[in-house]
């Protein structure tokens, strides 16, 4: 299981860097296979979230229910 990650882009020439965070602190990985699978996990991520609109809706819904 991943926790919460960062993808920081910077321009040619430099690397992309991945900032990890856990519980017992953070990482960091750039230019190497790590950045590649954090990316695959991101645009995952992104495929499976909700529009806009339909993501306020239900977090409307689920706090209209507490």
């Amino acid at each position: 299981m991943a926790g919460p990650f960062h993808i920081v882009r910077f321009p040619h020439p430099w690397l992309t860097v991945i900032s990890v965070e856990t519980i017992r602190g953070g990482s960091f990985a750039e230019g190497t296979d790590d950045v590649k699978v954090y990316e695959a996990a991101f645009e995952r991520i992104v495929a499976a979230a909700l529009p806009v609109d339909d993501s306020r809706e239900k977090i409307k819904s689920t706090m209209e229910k507490s």
